[in-house]
């Protein structure tokens, strides 16, 4: 399918990036959850 195409050549043309720390969207899913309860 087209989609196939388009994420084929996506990956083809990608760069691998390794990242260290703790997830942004761990931290900021922390943060969301201590605003929730303080309410």
């Amino acid at each position: 399918t087209l989609a196939d195409a388009i994420l084929d050549r996506l990956i083809h043309n990608a760069h691998k990036i390794n990242l260290k720390g703790e997830s942004m969207r761990k931290i900021r899913s922390s943060l969301t959850k201590k605003n929730k309860s303080e309410k």
